[in-house]
């Protein structure tokens, strides 16, 4: 009878320190995708997502043990390509909802044209892999793959919405002279629902845009994005895309199909077209959304 005490004491003692391990394994995962202070989306699937602060697109590939491998190390070579192939497709399929504005997404462009499918599939078929695979007991491997949407895959899509050669235009209210002059925007956006998207608009109480696609540089909104995403004023803050002295300000409501877009006051607009020189930082696309 002793001895099925102990047993017991030990099985509990097991099922404890395994408990500890899964949970501490489901936190650095959690951990790993996103932190405190990223704008993480995750897929439906459960499987991956996009962190909108670091414009990453991240996936799992899984892949079971491979039939008609000659041996465990011919299995985990099959497995791998298995991996990758599985987060291409769910990569593919991730990418596809990826909110451009309030009207459409990433897959309304490939629906349009072949040339945008091909493009982005082949963008896709780049991914890199994250850290090192998972072995899972019953012969599983998992392994994490990255996209970065700076770069090739945001001009991609800016050139759908800005055709290549236009020159950044004037906003529909003319900027004066006088004002303060700020390095950067942040909206203050928590609560209102706003969904993250590729090229946001932040528009005044009257519908007046006070940033758009149509006022950036290019360049600029190829290389970092529209708007950076964040979860906390102070870290929006303290992020090089807007300081050293940004303008703060509280969205009203969102505005859009998908609620991608802000409302702002009249108020708050008259200060950043109170001086001319603020346009300096709405061409950089220095603007932060904090959600």
């Amino acid at each position: 009878m002793k001895t099925c005490g102990k047993q017991s004491v030990y099985m509990r003692k097991g099922i404890l320190i395994l408990g500890l391990v899964l949970y501490s394994i489901a936190v650095f995962v959690g951990t790993s995708l996103s932190n405190g202070e990223s704008v993480f989306i995750p897929s439906p699937t459960g499987t991956g997502g996009i962190d909108y602060s670091k414009q990453i697109l991240r996936v799992k590939g899984v892949a079971p043990p491979q039939p008609g491998a000659q041996t465990p190390g011919m299995s985990r070579v099959l497995q791998l390509r298995v991996t990758k192939a599985d987060a291409y497709r769910k990569a593919l399929e991730l990418i596809k909802e990826v909110q451009v504005n309030s009207d459409t997404t990433v897959n309304n462009f490939i629906l349009e044209s072949d040339v945008i499918r091909t493009k982005v599939e082949g963008m896709i078929r780049g991914l890199k892999e994250e850290a090192e695979p998972i072995y899972l007991n019953d012969g599983t491997i998992e392994q994490w793959y990255t996209f970065p949407m700076q770069g090739n895959f945001n001009g991609l899509i800016f050139d759908q919405i800005v055709p290549p050669g236009t020159p950044p235009q004037a906003p529909p209210v003319q900027f004066s002279q006088g004002g303060q002059v700020f390095s950067g925007l942040i909206v203050d956006a928590r609560g209102l629902g706003v969904k993250p998207a590729m090229a946001p608009k932040v528009i005044d109480e009257d519908g007046r845009e006070v940033y758009g696609s149509a006022y950036v540089d290019r360049k600029w909104a190829i290389e970092q994005g529209m708007a950076g995403y964040s979860k906390d004023i102070a870290a929006a803050q303290s992020n090089p895309r807007v300081t050293a002295t940004p303008i703060l300000v509280k969205g009203l409501k969102t505005d859009g199909q998908a609620k991608t877009d802000i409302v702002i006051s009249n108020t708050d607009a008259g200060k950043i077209r109170a001086n001319a020189e603020n346009m300096t930082f709405v061409e950089k696309c220095k603007v932060m959304i904090v959600l």
